[in-house]
């Protein structure tokens, strides 16, 4: 049974963490997850299921309105998600900008609100998880090696954190020798089967020890402490990418798993249910397209996963956190 959230916050940045996110299937009057598959393309997985998201405020300083996090509509060949506005109740209000959607709450002491929606995720995740496959079980070096489009290069390679090249790139190197079968320049591999090798180093913790934090890190301190959670890990391995030339971006979204969590982040608390906030990248796939390498919580690839936006800001740093504690 889904039931309303106590908050308190301090900071516009908190906004995010000022919901209750829901996946169920225990009460058709509640919300409802199930799977069904479409005939005409059975290569699909079709998931209709709907999405509640909630808050109350019991206490608001210096922070006049903010956002509830959601899906987002997003389309690609082997991936598409339709949101649909089902209810919006309490001080929400919706705002749309071309094809846009948010949903605004005012930061005020005792306001509360709710957003639900219904949303249809259609699936062909064994195309993501054979490229998976084929880089790390079957050992194919050649693995898509085409031609990136030139306007994917310019928009998803971008300049890579320098720490991230004067740290990572020796050591991945290293590694990723000791793993080729033959002794074979990385220079003569394709890109998409570097690209997932470089999510398998540093998703697989041979690196950076696994460590959630609701607090952001700034990437020296993950480098230096050698640990981090999902947004740390991606936002390192988003910059490696860069340095072999890998199109590459940070996406966010909510993994459906079955548990119950709570956060507590300055006194702002979010519980999650059914519904795990996740971090993990995707690469650009010649001929295929965006293409999940999250060898973490295995998103898109194994679970369903609603895709809130994306990102290709890869560092967090002191200034940021800084910010962020005011």
């Amino acid at each position: 049974m889904f039931r309303y959230n106590v908050l308190k916050t301090r900071h516009c940045l908190l906004l995010a963490l000022l919901a209750i996110l829901v996946f169920s299937s225990v009460a058709p009057q509640y919300v409802v997850w199930f799977t069904s598959y479409a005939q005409e393309t059975p290569g699909y997985d079709v998931y209709n299921l709907t999405y509640v998201d909630a808050a109350v405020i019991t206490y608001a300083n210096n922070v006049s309105e903010g956002f509830f996090e959601t899906p987002i509509n997003y389309t690609e060949p082997h991936y598409t998600q339709v949101v649909r506005v089902f209810r919006v109740g309490g001080n929400v209000t919706i705002n749309t900008s071309g094809n846009k959607t948010s949903f605004m709450i005012p930061i005020n002491n005792n306001t509360r609100g709710y957003v639900v929606l219904n949303v249809t995720l259609i699936r062909e995740s064994s195309k993501e998880m054979n490229i998976i496959a084929q880089a790390l079980y079957l050992g194919n070096i050649f693995l898509y090696n085409y031609p990136y489009p030139e306007e994917v290069v310019e928009k998803y390679v971008l300049q890579p954190n320098e720490k991230v090249v004067e740290v990572v790139v020796p050591l991945f190197e290293e590694w990723m020798r000791s793993k080729l079968y033959t002794n074979i320049s990385l220079s003569k591999v394709s890109k998409t089967y570097l690209a997932v090798w470089a999510a398998n180093y540093i998703y697989g913790g041979y690196l950076i020890k696994y460590n959630a934090s609701a607090i952001p890190r700034s990437l020296e301190e993950v480098l230096e402490r050698r640990e981090g959670d999902c947004d740390d890990m991606s936002r390192i391995l988003l910059s490696l990418l860069w340095y072999y030339g890998v199109p590459a971006k940070i996406q966010y979204g909510y993994v459906y798993l079955k548990f119950d969590y709570v956060t507590d982040v300055y006194g702002s608390l979010t519980r999650f249910i059914n519904a795990g906030p996740h971090a993990y990248v995707v690469i650009y796939v010649p001929t295929v397209g965006w293409v999940s390498v999250d060898l973490l919580a295995w998103a898109r690839l194994y679970y369903p996963t609603l895709i809130t936006g994306e990102s290709t800001y890869s560092n967090v740093t002191s200034e940021d956190l800084e910010e962020i504690e005011k």
